[in-house]
C-alpha cells in the first residue's frame, strides 16, 4: 500500500513529454560543486527556488524516500511555460545497514526520457564500472552506475515510468554520494567503482 501510494505521487511525472532542459537543471543542482551538496539550498534559492514541505512534491528515488532527513524545492513554470521542476536533497542512514547516504534528485515536468536522460548523462557523467538494470516502483525501469565526481565515487541513477519503454514518459535522475558508518557523511567515501556497492539496490529496489 505505501509504495502504490509512493507511485501515485509520481504519476504527474509518467505521461511522455519532450525533451527540454531536466538534465541540465539536474547537473547544475547535484554535479555543479563535484557532489557537494553544502552549498544547494543557497545556491537553490538565489536562482528562484522555493523550498516546500517534503510531502508537497514528488519523493525522488526509492533511496531518498528510505532515509530520515529528507528537503524539497519546487520551481513552477521553470521553462517558461506550464510545468514544475522539483529538486531534493535526501540524507542518512539507509535502513537495515551501515550506509550513510546524501541523495540529490531531480524531477522536471515536462523533461527528458529515460533514453534521452541515459545518453545526455552517460556523457557527462561516464560510467567507471559496471551498470546495473532494474525495476524502479513495480512498473518503471532504471539505471545505476558509479561515476568518478570531485575525485569519489558516487552513483548516477535514471528511472523512467515504463520498465519497457525508456524513450516513453519523463525521467527520474539522482546521484548519490556514500559513506560509511562513522565517516563524515559530507565528505562521502571514495568506492571501488563497482556497480554492487550501490546503496540503492539494498533500499528496497
Amino acid at each position: 500500500m505505501r509504495r502504490a501510494g509512493l507511485l501515485l505521487l509520481l504519476l504527474p511525472f509518467l505521461s511522455a513529454a519532450p525533451a527540454v532542459a531536466g538534465v541540465r537543471e539536474f547537473l547544475e543542482a547535484c554535479a555543479a560543486e563535484g557532489a557537494d551538496f553544502t552549498t544547494l539550498p543557497a545556491r537553490l534559492t538565489a536562482a528562484g527556488w522555493v523550498e516546500v514541505a517534503p510531502d508537497e512534491g514528488p519523493r525522488g528515488p526509492a533511496i531518498a524516500q528510505s532515509v530520515e532527513r529528507r528537503r524539497l524545492w519546487s520551481r513552477p513554470g521553470w521553462n517558461g511555460s506550464r510545468g514544475d521542476a522539483f529538486t531534493g536533497l535526501a540524507t542518512g542512514r539507509v535502513p537495515d545497514t551501515a550506509h550513510m547516504v546524501e541523495v540529490c534528485w531531480h524531477g522536471s515536468r515536462p523533461g527528458e526520457s529515460g533514453a534521452a536522460a541515459l545518453a545526455a548523462l552517460r556523457g557527462r557523467l561516464p560510467p567507471a564500472g559496471p551498470s546495473d538494470r532494474g525495476t524502479a516502483f513495480f512498473y518503471g525501469g532504471r539505471e545505476t552506475w558509479p561515476t568518478i565526481l570531485g575525485g569519489e565515487t558516487v552513483f548516477v541513477e535514471v528511472s523512467w515510468p515504463i520498465v519497457s519503454q525508456p524513450e516513453t514518459g519523463a525521467a527520474l535522475l539522482s546521484l548519490t554520494r556514500l559513506a560509511e558508518a562513522g565517516e563524515p557523511q559530507r565528505r562521502g567515501a571514495k568506492g571501488d567503482g563497482k556497480a554492487g556497492d550501490s546503496p540503492a539496490r539494498e533500499a528496497g529496489r
